[in-house]
């Protein structure tokens, strides 16, 4: 990672572009089995331009939650979360159509 961060810096200097570390987050995803020895990894420090990288336990990345427990549950409850709001929007802007006009609009996205 350090090396890949260097190579990154040198293309920087080179080409004069900035990278903005505050916008840069690190995941350390280890095996499953060493679940007990990823509070030590968190002690590791990436820095690109001089600043630090932030390493957190998850981030949202092209639309997807991404952990480092490599499970999918937060994820999942974001995409329930949005389909509730969806359908809480749905249920507000028809609040005057009759319920066998709301079963045929569920029934079309189910």
């Amino acid at each position: 990672m350090r090396r890949m961060l260097y190579i990154c810096e040198e293309f920087a200097n080179t080409f004069s572009v900035r990278f903005n570390a505050s916008k840069s987050k690190c995941i350390v995803v280890e095996h499953r089995q060493k679940t007990n020895s990823f509070r030590s990894c968190r002690n590791v420090r990436f820095t690109i331009g001089g600043s630090d990288i932030e390493i957190v336990d998850s981030w949202l990345h092209l639309g997807h939650v991404i952990s480092c427990n490599l499970n999918d549950n937060l994820d999942i409850e974001r995409c329930h979360n949005k389909l509730v709001a969806q359908v809480n929007s749905v249920l507000c802007n028809f609040v005057s159509v009759s319920r066998k006009l709301y079963f045929c609009l569920f029934c079309i996205v189910f």
